[in-house]
Protein backbone atom coordinates (compact mmCIF):
# COMPACT_ATOMS: atom_id res chain seq x y z
CA UNK A 1 0.00 0.00 0.00
CA UNK A 2 1.02 3.57 -0.96
CA UNK A 3 2.23 6.21 1.66
CA UNK A 4 1.54 9.39 0.60
CA UNK A 5 2.94 12.17 3.50
CA UNK A 6 1.02 15.53 3.36
CA UNK A 7 2.78 18.46 4.97
CA UNK A 8 0.74 22.19 5.45
CA UNK A 9 0.42 24.42 8.41
CA UNK A 10 -3.53 25.15 8.05
CA UNK A 11 -5.42 21.72 9.08
CA UNK A 12 -7.95 22.68 6.87
CA UNK A 13 -5.79 22.09 4.03
CA UNK A 14 -5.04 18.81 5.15
CA UNK A 15 -8.31 17.56 5.95
CA UNK A 16 -9.27 18.36 2.23
CA UNK A 17 -5.85 16.70 0.88
CA UNK A 18 -6.23 13.93 3.05
CA UNK A 19 -10.23 13.39 1.82
CA UNK A 20 -9.23 13.80 -1.93
CA UNK A 21 -6.30 11.21 -1.89
CA UNK A 22 -8.15 8.76 -0.17
CA UNK A 23 -11.37 9.05 -2.50
CA UNK A 24 -9.41 8.64 -5.83
CA UNK A 25 -5.93 7.13 -4.91
CA UNK A 26 -6.56 3.58 -4.62
CA UNK A 27 -4.85 1.64 -1.78
CA UNK A 28 -2.81 4.32 0.04
CA UNK A 29 -2.29 5.23 3.05
CA UNK A 30 -2.20 9.30 4.24
CA UNK A 31 0.10 10.54 6.82
CA UNK A 32 -0.07 14.58 8.06
CA UNK A 33 2.28 16.73 9.30
CA UNK A 34 1.72 20.35 10.11
CA UNK A 35 5.31 21.91 9.79
CA UNK A 36 8.26 21.60 8.37
CA UNK A 37 10.43 19.93 10.77
CA UNK A 38 7.57 17.77 11.59
CA UNK A 39 6.75 16.61 8.29
CA UNK A 40 10.93 16.29 7.86
CA UNK A 41 10.50 13.71 10.96
CA UNK A 42 7.83 11.98 9.67
CA UNK A 43 9.68 11.16 6.25
CA UNK A 44 12.89 9.91 7.99
CA UNK A 45 9.75 7.69 10.16
CA UNK A 46 7.58 6.30 8.12
CA UNK A 47 9.61 6.73 4.14
CA UNK A 48 6.98 7.65 2.55
CA UNK A 49 6.58 6.64 -1.56
CA UNK A 50 5.55 10.98 -2.03
CA UNK A 51 5.11 13.80 0.26
CA UNK A 52 2.92 16.67 -0.92
CA UNK A 53 4.25 20.01 0.54
CA UNK A 54 3.05 23.38 0.92
CA UNK A 55 5.51 26.55 0.17
CA UNK A 56 3.85 28.77 2.34
CA UNK A 57 4.27 27.82 5.87
CA UNK A 58 5.83 29.61 8.98
CA UNK A 59 8.63 29.49 10.17
CA UNK A 60 10.57 26.22 7.80
CA UNK A 61 8.79 27.40 4.45
CA UNK A 62 8.30 24.11 2.06
CA UNK A 63 11.52 25.52 -0.19
CA UNK A 64 13.90 24.76 3.24
CA UNK A 65 11.98 21.57 3.95
CA UNK A 66 12.70 20.49 0.33
CA UNK A 67 15.82 21.48 0.16
CA UNK A 68 16.32 19.34 3.60
CA UNK A 69 14.66 16.29 2.70
CA UNK A 70 16.78 16.32 -0.34
CA UNK A 71 20.27 16.63 1.14
CA UNK A 72 19.18 13.41 3.54
CA UNK A 73 20.48 10.89 2.25
CA UNK A 74 17.57 8.61 3.59
CA UNK A 75 14.60 10.56 1.91
CA UNK A 76 16.64 12.20 -0.93
CA UNK A 77 14.69 9.24 -3.21
CA UNK A 78 11.35 10.43 -2.15
CA UNK A 79 9.33 12.49 -5.06
CA UNK A 80 8.01 16.37 -3.55
CA UNK A 81 5.61 17.52 -4.82
CA UNK A 82 5.16 21.38 -3.98
CA UNK A 83 1.69 23.42 -3.60
CA UNK A 84 2.06 26.96 -4.62
CA UNK A 85 -0.66 29.47 -4.46
CA UNK A 86 0.33 31.06 -7.66
CA UNK A 87 -0.15 28.90 -10.84
CA UNK A 88 1.93 31.38 -12.99
CA UNK A 89 4.53 31.98 -10.17
CA UNK A 90 8.01 31.03 -12.63
CA UNK A 91 10.66 32.19 -9.72
CA UNK A 92 8.98 30.12 -7.44
CA UNK A 93 8.75 27.22 -9.57
CA UNK A 94 12.63 27.77 -10.01
CA UNK A 95 13.26 28.10 -6.73
CA UNK A 96 11.71 24.95 -5.99
CA UNK A 97 12.83 22.49 -8.80
CA UNK A 98 16.77 24.28 -7.11
CA UNK A 99 15.54 22.68 -3.86
CA UNK A 100 14.97 19.08 -5.30
CA UNK A 101 11.32 19.05 -5.76
CA UNK A 102 10.39 16.60 -8.50
CA UNK A 103 6.39 18.65 -9.42
CA UNK A 104 4.70 21.68 -8.55
CA UNK A 105 0.38 22.38 -8.22
CA UNK A 106 -1.02 25.05 -7.89
CA UNK A 107 -3.96 25.89 -5.58
CA UNK A 108 -6.81 25.96 -5.80
CA UNK A 109 -5.88 21.78 -6.67
CA UNK A 110 -7.54 20.24 -9.55
CA UNK A 111 -8.98 16.88 -8.48
CA UNK A 112 -7.63 15.28 -12.11
CA UNK A 113 -3.93 17.11 -12.03
CA UNK A 114 -3.17 15.95 -7.97
CA UNK A 115 -4.22 12.09 -9.08
CA UNK A 116 -1.90 12.14 -12.33
CA UNK A 117 1.07 13.93 -10.48
CA UNK A 118 0.65 11.63 -7.38
CA UNK A 119 0.10 8.41 -9.74
CA UNK A 120 3.74 9.46 -11.77
CA UNK A 121 5.25 10.65 -8.21
CA UNK A 122 4.18 6.82 -7.36
CA UNK A 123 5.45 4.89 -10.06
CA UNK A 124 8.81 7.14 -10.35
CA UNK A 125 9.59 6.22 -6.53
CA UNK A 126 8.48 2.36 -6.97
CA UNK A 127 11.06 3.03 -10.49
CA UNK A 128 13.79 3.75 -8.41
CA UNK A 129 12.98 1.00 -5.24
CA UNK A 130 13.46 -1.56 -7.64
CA UNK A 131 16.32 0.10 -9.28
CA UNK A 132 18.05 0.78 -5.77
CA UNK A 133 17.55 -2.30 -4.73
CA UNK A 134 19.12 -3.95 -7.48
CA UNK A 135 22.10 -1.63 -6.99
CA UNK A 136 22.34 -2.89 -3.41
CA UNK A 137 22.44 -6.53 -4.39
CA UNK A 138 24.84 -5.58 -7.45
CA UNK A 139 26.79 -3.64 -4.52
CA UNK A 140 26.73 -6.24 -2.24
CA UNK A 141 27.48 -8.73 -5.10
CA UNK A 142 30.33 -6.79 -5.77
CA UNK A 143 31.77 -6.37 -1.83
CA UNK A 144 31.33 -10.10 -1.40
CA UNK A 145 33.54 -10.62 -4.32
CA UNK A 146 36.24 -8.49 -3.55
CA UNK A 147 36.37 -9.62 -0.43
CA UNK A 148 36.29 -13.74 -1.67
CA UNK A 149 38.91 -12.01 -4.20
CA UNK A 150 40.79 -10.33 -1.46
CA UNK A 151 40.69 -13.66 0.76
CA UNK A 152 42.00 -15.61 -2.39
CA UNK A 153 44.58 -13.41 -2.92
CA UNK A 154 45.96 -13.24 0.93
CA UNK A 155 45.66 -16.83 0.57
CA UNK A 156 47.89 -17.67 -2.21
CA UNK A 157 52.00 -17.89 -1.03
CA UNK A 158 52.70 -16.15 -4.76
CA UNK A 159 53.27 -12.64 -3.87
CA UNK A 160 50.87 -10.03 -6.28
CA UNK A 161 51.96 -6.45 -6.67
CA UNK A 162 49.98 -3.93 -8.50
CA UNK A 163 51.24 -0.29 -9.49
CA UNK A 164 50.28 2.32 -11.60
CA UNK A 165 51.16 3.79 -14.78
CA UNK A 166 54.56 5.20 -13.01
CA UNK A 167 55.27 2.05 -11.54
CA UNK A 168 54.48 3.05 -8.09
CA UNK A 169 52.83 -0.06 -5.43
CA UNK A 170 49.22 0.66 -4.88
CA UNK A 171 48.55 -2.60 -3.39
CA UNK A 172 50.24 -5.91 -2.60
CA UNK A 173 48.53 -9.39 -0.64
CA UNK A 174 50.20 -11.24 1.79
CA UNK A 175 52.54 -13.70 0.02
CA UNK A 176 54.75 -10.33 -1.02
CA UNK A 177 55.08 -9.56 2.18
CA UNK A 178 56.60 -12.42 3.12
CA UNK A 179 58.62 -12.90 -0.25
CA UNK A 180 60.32 -9.25 0.18
CA UNK A 181 60.31 -8.98 3.77
CA UNK A 182 58.08 -5.63 3.72
CA UNK A 183 54.79 -4.73 5.15
CA UNK A 184 51.77 -3.52 3.66
CA UNK A 185 51.55 0.14 4.73
CA UNK A 186 54.95 1.03 4.16
CA UNK A 187 55.45 -0.37 0.81
CA UNK A 188 52.46 1.21 -0.65
CA UNK A 189 53.48 4.74 -2.63
CA UNK A 190 57.20 3.18 -3.19
CA UNK A 191 58.62 2.24 -6.76
CA UNK A 192 58.44 -1.54 -8.09
CA UNK A 193 61.95 -0.89 -8.77
CA UNK A 194 63.08 -1.25 -4.82
CA UNK A 195 61.71 -4.97 -5.11
CA UNK A 196 63.05 -5.91 -8.40
CA UNK A 197 66.06 -5.84 -11.41
CA UNK A 198 67.58 -7.02 -13.91
CA UNK A 199 70.29 -10.30 -12.99
CA UNK A 200 73.07 -8.32 -14.09
CA UNK A 201 71.57 -5.07 -13.06
CA UNK A 202 73.19 -3.33 -10.13
CA UNK A 203 72.28 -0.63 -9.02
CA UNK A 204 68.39 -1.82 -9.31
CA UNK A 205 66.93 1.07 -11.82
CA UNK A 206 64.76 1.13 -15.10
CA UNK A 207 63.46 -2.30 -15.28
CA UNK A 208 59.47 -0.90 -14.66
CA UNK A 209 60.08 1.06 -17.89
CA UNK A 210 62.52 -1.56 -20.02
CA UNK A 211 60.66 -5.34 -18.61
CA UNK A 212 57.36 -4.46 -17.27
CA UNK A 213 56.01 -1.38 -18.98
CA UNK A 214 57.42 -2.03 -22.72
CA UNK A 215 56.88 -5.59 -22.72
CA UNK A 216 53.53 -6.49 -21.01
CA UNK A 217 51.36 -3.53 -22.99
CA UNK A 218 51.94 -5.67 -26.29
CA UNK A 219 51.43 -9.24 -24.18
CA UNK A 220 49.56 -9.61 -21.27
CA UNK A 221 50.36 -12.56 -19.19
CA UNK A 222 54.30 -12.75 -20.22
CA UNK A 223 56.40 -14.55 -18.09
CA UNK A 224 59.50 -13.06 -17.14
CA UNK A 225 62.38 -13.95 -14.64
CA UNK A 226 64.69 -11.22 -12.90
CA UNK A 227 66.38 -10.86 -9.48
CA UNK A 228 64.01 -9.94 -6.31
CA UNK A 229 65.39 -7.78 -3.97
CA UNK A 230 64.40 -8.37 -0.04
CA UNK A 231 64.32 -6.15 2.59
CA UNK A 232 67.63 -6.67 3.86
CA UNK A 233 69.34 -6.59 0.43
CA UNK A 234 69.48 -10.26 -0.53
CA UNK A 235 68.54 -10.97 -3.47
CA UNK A 236 67.25 -14.06 -5.27
CA UNK A 237 65.71 -15.49 -8.67
CA UNK A 238 62.62 -14.27 -9.44
CA UNK A 239 59.66 -15.14 -11.97
CA UNK A 240 57.21 -12.75 -12.55
CA UNK A 241 53.53 -13.10 -14.72
CA UNK A 242 52.45 -10.07 -15.87
CA UNK A 243 49.38 -8.36 -16.95
CA UNK A 244 48.06 -5.15 -17.44
CA UNK A 245 44.77 -3.08 -17.82
CA UNK A 246 43.17 0.42 -18.27
CA UNK A 247 40.66 1.61 -15.15
CA UNK A 248 39.20 5.27 -15.47
CA UNK A 249 41.72 5.88 -17.91
CA UNK A 250 44.90 4.76 -16.27
CA UNK A 251 46.83 1.64 -16.66
CA UNK A 252 47.46 -0.52 -14.54
CA UNK A 253 50.11 -3.05 -13.80
CA UNK A 254 49.64 -6.11 -12.39
CA UNK A 255 52.89 -8.80 -11.32
CA UNK A 256 52.72 -12.49 -9.92
CA UNK A 257 56.21 -13.15 -8.56
CA UNK A 258 57.58 -16.46 -6.91
CA UNK A 259 60.37 -17.30 -5.75
CA UNK A 260 62.63 -19.83 -7.95
CA UNK A 261 65.53 -20.74 -5.96
CA UNK A 262 64.41 -24.19 -5.50
CA UNK A 263 63.13 -24.27 -9.42
CA UNK A 264 67.09 -23.09 -10.68
CA UNK A 265 68.49 -25.22 -8.32
CA UNK A 266 66.64 -28.64 -9.43
CA UNK A 267 67.39 -26.96 -13.05
CA UNK A 268 70.77 -26.50 -11.97
CA UNK A 269 71.29 -30.44 -10.73
CA UNK A 270 68.80 -32.15 -13.51
CA UNK A 271 71.54 -30.16 -16.11
CA UNK A 272 74.39 -31.66 -14.24
CA UNK A 273 72.75 -35.16 -13.90
CA UNK A 274 71.68 -35.04 -17.47
CA UNK A 275 75.54 -34.31 -18.94
CA UNK A 276 76.70 -37.47 -16.44
CA UNK A 277 73.43 -39.65 -17.36
CA UNK A 278 74.26 -38.65 -21.25
CA UNK A 279 77.88 -39.58 -21.03
CA UNK A 280 77.65 -42.92 -18.85
CA UNK A 281 78.48 -46.05 -21.04
CA UNK A 282 75.41 -47.80 -18.39
CA UNK A 283 72.27 -48.15 -20.25
CA UNK A 284 69.59 -46.05 -18.43
CA UNK A 285 65.57 -45.44 -18.78
CA UNK A 286 62.75 -44.81 -16.99
CA UNK A 287 59.38 -46.72 -17.31
CA UNK A 288 55.98 -46.27 -15.96
CA UNK A 289 54.44 -48.67 -13.85
CA UNK A 290 52.47 -49.62 -16.99
CA UNK A 291 56.10 -50.09 -18.94
CA UNK A 292 56.17 -47.30 -21.01
CA UNK A 293 59.24 -45.34 -21.33
CA UNK A 294 59.27 -41.76 -19.96
CA UNK A 295 63.07 -41.20 -20.90
CA UNK A 296 66.36 -43.00 -21.81
CA UNK A 297 69.85 -41.97 -22.26
CA UNK A 298 72.05 -42.77 -25.55
CA UNK A 299 73.50 -45.44 -24.33
CA UNK A 300 70.08 -47.10 -23.71
CA UNK A 301 68.68 -45.88 -27.69
CA UNK A 302 71.97 -46.88 -29.27
CA UNK A 303 71.97 -50.23 -28.35
CA UNK A 304 68.63 -50.70 -30.15
CA UNK A 305 69.83 -48.69 -32.79
CA UNK A 306 67.32 -45.71 -32.09
CA UNK A 307 67.28 -42.21 -30.99
CA UNK A 308 66.60 -40.87 -27.51
CA UNK A 309 63.08 -39.34 -28.57
CA UNK A 310 62.19 -42.48 -30.91
CA UNK A 311 61.75 -44.70 -27.39
CA UNK A 312 59.78 -42.08 -25.36
CA UNK A 313 56.12 -43.64 -25.18
CA UNK A 314 56.82 -46.74 -26.67
CA UNK A 315 56.04 -50.10 -24.29
CA UNK A 316 58.93 -52.29 -23.75
CA UNK A 317 57.61 -55.33 -24.78
CA UNK A 318 56.94 -53.05 -28.39
CA UNK A 319 60.83 -53.36 -28.00
CA UNK A 320 62.01 -56.59 -26.25
CA UNK A 321 59.38 -58.70 -27.78
CA UNK A 322 56.53 -60.68 -25.98
CA UNK A 323 58.34 -63.47 -25.25
CA UNK A 324 61.47 -62.01 -23.41
CA UNK A 325 59.33 -59.19 -22.11
CA UNK A 326 57.00 -61.66 -20.12
CA UNK A 327 60.01 -64.19 -19.09
CA UNK A 328 62.62 -61.65 -18.03
CA UNK A 329 61.10 -58.11 -18.32
CA UNK A 330 57.82 -58.19 -16.50
CA UNK A 331 58.71 -60.60 -13.23
CA UNK A 332 61.56 -58.52 -12.49
CA UNK A 333 59.97 -54.97 -12.72
CA UNK A 334 56.79 -56.10 -10.90
CA UNK A 335 58.60 -57.03 -7.83
CA UNK A 336 60.43 -53.62 -8.24
CA UNK A 337 57.07 -52.08 -8.90
CA UNK A 338 56.26 -53.54 -5.19
CA UNK A 339 59.38 -51.65 -3.73
CA UNK A 340 62.15 -53.79 -4.08
CA UNK A 341 65.62 -52.88 -5.49
CA UNK A 342 66.01 -55.71 -8.00
CA UNK A 343 69.62 -56.87 -9.27
CA UNK A 344 69.82 -59.52 -12.06
CA UNK A 345 72.21 -61.00 -14.65
CA UNK A 346 70.71 -62.19 -18.04
CA UNK A 347 72.07 -62.72 -22.01
CA UNK A 348 70.16 -60.09 -24.03
CA UNK A 349 69.39 -59.87 -27.98
CA UNK A 350 69.65 -56.43 -29.73
CA UNK A 351 68.73 -55.56 -32.80
CA UNK A 352 71.32 -56.43 -35.25
CA UNK A 353 73.98 -57.26 -32.80
CA UNK A 354 75.39 -60.23 -30.92
CA UNK A 355 73.96 -61.08 -27.81
CA UNK A 356 75.43 -59.13 -25.13
CA UNK A 357 75.55 -59.96 -21.45
CA UNK A 358 73.96 -57.40 -19.12
CA UNK A 359 73.74 -56.62 -15.17
CA UNK A 360 70.80 -54.89 -14.75
CA UNK A 361 69.27 -53.35 -11.73
CA UNK A 362 65.79 -51.93 -11.26
CA UNK A 363 64.90 -49.16 -8.57
CA UNK A 364 61.30 -48.11 -7.64
CA UNK A 365 60.44 -44.40 -8.92
CA UNK A 366 58.47 -42.87 -6.49
CA UNK A 367 56.28 -39.62 -7.34
CA UNK A 368 53.76 -38.01 -4.76
CA UNK A 369 54.67 -40.62 -2.10
CA UNK A 370 53.58 -43.45 -4.50
CA UNK A 371 55.68 -45.90 -6.24
CA UNK A 372 54.63 -44.85 -10.34
CA UNK A 373 57.50 -46.93 -12.34
CA UNK A 374 60.92 -47.84 -12.09
CA UNK A 375 64.67 -47.15 -13.24
CA UNK A 376 66.52 -49.57 -15.05
CA UNK A 377 70.69 -49.36 -15.10
CA UNK A 378 72.50 -51.94 -17.23
CA UNK A 379 75.42 -52.74 -18.01
CA UNK A 380 77.01 -54.71 -20.30
CA UNK A 381 79.53 -56.69 -18.69
CA UNK A 382 79.94 -59.04 -22.36
CA UNK A 383 83.51 -59.32 -21.84
CA UNK A 384 84.24 -60.14 -18.61
CA UNK A 385 81.64 -63.09 -18.88
CA UNK A 386 83.04 -64.19 -22.54
CA UNK A 387 86.43 -64.26 -20.35
CA UNK A 388 84.78 -66.21 -17.65
CA UNK A 389 83.16 -68.75 -19.76
CA UNK A 390 86.97 -68.80 -21.60
CA UNK A 391 89.23 -69.34 -18.38
CA UNK A 392 86.20 -72.23 -17.55
CA UNK A 393 87.03 -73.78 -20.56
CA UNK A 394 90.72 -73.45 -20.56
CA UNK A 395 90.54 -75.18 -16.94
CA UNK A 396 88.07 -78.36 -17.79
CA UNK A 397 90.69 -78.51 -20.84
CA UNK A 398 93.55 -78.55 -18.15
CA UNK A 399 91.52 -80.93 -15.76
CA UNK A 400 90.96 -83.45 -18.57
CA UNK A 401 94.65 -83.28 -19.68
CA UNK A 402 95.80 -84.07 -15.47
CA UNK A 403 93.26 -86.53 -15.18
CA UNK A 404 93.98 -88.87 -18.06
CA UNK A 405 97.84 -87.93 -18.64
CA UNK A 406 99.51 -91.42 -18.97
CA UNK A 407 102.18 -90.87 -15.75
CA UNK A 408 101.34 -90.08 -12.48
CA UNK A 409 100.51 -86.53 -11.40
CA UNK A 410 100.20 -84.76 -7.82
CA UNK A 411 100.26 -81.18 -7.19
CA UNK A 412 101.99 -80.88 -3.40
CA UNK A 413 101.48 -77.71 -0.76
CA UNK A 414 104.72 -76.16 -1.18
CA UNK A 415 104.83 -75.04 2.61
CA UNK A 416 103.97 -78.53 4.52
CA UNK A 417 104.66 -80.97 1.45
CA UNK A 418 100.52 -82.16 2.11
CA UNK A 419 99.66 -84.02 -1.84
CA UNK A 420 96.90 -81.50 -2.72
CA UNK A 421 95.67 -83.04 -5.81
CA UNK A 422 96.69 -86.45 -7.76
CA UNK A 423 95.46 -88.01 -11.10
CA UNK A 424 94.36 -91.81 -10.93
CA UNK A 425 97.26 -93.18 -12.76
CA UNK A 426 99.33 -91.35 -9.81
CA UNK A 427 96.89 -93.29 -7.18
CA UNK A 428 97.61 -96.19 -9.29
CA UNK A 429 101.13 -96.49 -8.94
CA UNK A 430 101.20 -95.04 -5.39
CA UNK A 431 98.22 -97.44 -4.26
CA UNK A 432 96.70 -94.58 -1.86
CA UNK A 433 93.25 -93.68 -2.00
CA UNK A 434 91.85 -90.76 -3.27
CA UNK A 435 90.27 -89.68 0.22
CA UNK A 436 93.67 -89.93 1.87
CA UNK A 437 94.67 -86.83 -0.50
CA UNK A 438 95.60 -83.65 1.57
CA UNK A 439 96.53 -86.19 4.58
CA UNK A 440 99.90 -88.01 3.06
CA UNK A 441 102.95 -86.00 2.95
CA UNK A 442 104.89 -87.19 -0.50
CA UNK A 443 107.92 -87.77 1.16
CA UNK A 444 106.40 -90.69 2.48
CA UNK A 445 105.57 -92.15 -1.08
CA UNK A 446 109.34 -91.79 -1.55
CA UNK A 447 112.13 -94.23 -1.35
CA UNK A 448 114.71 -93.53 1.09
CA UNK A 449 117.71 -93.38 -1.71
CA UNK A 450 115.05 -91.05 -3.37
CA UNK A 451 115.37 -88.53 -0.66
CA UNK A 452 119.51 -88.73 -0.39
Amino acid sequence: MAKILAIDDKQDNLITISALLKNLVRDCTVILAESGADGIAMAAKERPDTILLDIIMPGMDGFETCRRLKSDPETRHIPVILITAIRTDAASRIKGFDAGADAFLSKPIDETELVAQVNVMLRIKGAEDILRAQKEDLEESVREGNRRFRSLVDSTSDGIVICDQNGLITQWNNGAEILFGYHGTEIIGISIELLVSDTDQEPPGHFFENRIQSQVESQNGRVLEAEGIKRDGSRFPLELSLSSWVSDGNRIFATITRDITERKKLHEALQQYEIIVSGSSDMQALLNDSFDYLTVNKAYADAFDLQVDDLAGKNAIDIFGESFFNGTIRPNAEKCLKGEVVKFSEWFQFTGKKRQYMEVTYYPYHKNGKISGFFVNGRNNTERMQAEMAMQKSEERMRTMFEEAPMGIALVDAKNGTIREANSRFLEITGIKKEQIGRIDWMSLTHSDDLK
